[in-house]
């Protein structure tokens, strides 16, 4: 058995301040341990201490990180905005420059479609002059043609007839008349085909056909019936006495080159007696049949 060596009467120090002598044998040690058993009552706090610090500190430093991460992607997504609004920067710098061309040519727009209504007023002044020349000149033709039909009855050649034509004194100014009738409408027309002016049913009309040739004269029924002046568009032009949308009668054919024929003529064939005249002077007069000159 182990023997407890005696403590002397020395002056213990307690650990919360008082002070008393040291006790003796079991005594001691038993004091010794319910002050170390005293000790350890705090550990467990200080452990709880200690782990609430360590998951305070673990969920704030994941706060740290959120926020961290929070303000990376912000700091990204203000990155992407401002090369947002440098692109929109742009493109509004380039839709400037387009809207500043786009003005210039609506100016110039304007500027054309002014001077086109400048012209588009001009020539109606010119047509309503030329309207007006054209009514003046329609009622003098309208007697000369009545002179001429009066006088035609005189003129007038029928198939194996024995006498050379002798045209009226109006006819070749009526015969201009028409010319310049048609070279009135032709320009005034530009591409217009039809009936131009007038009535080309059953009356006076002008006709101007789709491969350039016209008509000034009198109709029947939708077809040449009377006195007209056909102009063809490589430069002939026939004026005389139609019937049933052919040439027949009397008539005088001028060709492009100048040369003339007067005489008769039958559904549309030179027949009959005539002359033809040819540029110099020269001329050959006798009988036609169907076209063809016979003596």
């Amino acid at each position: 058995m182990t023997t407890i060596p005696l403590v002397s009467n020395r002056i213990l120090s307690s650990p919360w301040g008082s002070s008393k002598p040291a006790p003796q044998g079991r005594s001691h040690h038993r004091q010794e341990a319910e002050r170390i058993g005293k000790g350890w009552m705090f550990v467990p706090i200080i452990l709880a201490v200690i782990i609430t610090y360590m998951v305070t500190t673990h969920l704030q430093t994941k706060k740290l990180e959120h926020f961290i991460q929070t303000r990376a992607a912000s700091v990204k997504n203000l990155t992407e905005t401002t090369k947002l609004a440098e692109e929109l920067k742009n493109k509004l710098a380039q839709t400037e420059t387009t809207f500043n061309e786009l003005s210039k040519k609506e100016a110039g727009s304007a500027t054309i479609i002014n001077n086109l209504v400048a012209s588009k007023k001009e020539l109606s002044a010119q047509i309503e002059t030329m309207e007006r020349q054209w009514q003046s000149e329609k009622q003098k033709l309208v007697a000369k043609i009545a002179l001429l039909e009066r006088s035609n009855g005189q003129m007038a050649l029928r198939p194996n007839t024995g006498n050379i034509p002798q045209p009226a004194s109006a006819t070749g100014s009526v015969e201009q008349v028409f010319l310049n009738q048609a070279q009135h409408f032709a320009a005034a027309a530009g591409q217009s085909t039809g009936c131009i002016d007038g009535d080309c049913n059953q009356g006076h009309g002008i006709w101007r056909f789709d491969n350039g040739d016209m008509y000034v004269g009198s109709w029947n029924n939708g077809v040449k019936e009377g006195q007209g002046l056909y102009r063809y568009a490589h430069g002939a032009h026939y004026f005389g006495s139609w019937s049933s949308d052919m040439k027949h009668g009397h008539g005088t054919y001028q060709f492009a080159n100048g040369a003339r024929y007067d005489g008769g003529w039958f559904q549309g064939q030179r027949h009959g007696l005539g002359v033809e005249i040819q540029p110099n002077g020269n001329h050959v007069q006798g009988q036609w049949h169907e076209g063809k000159q016979i003596s």
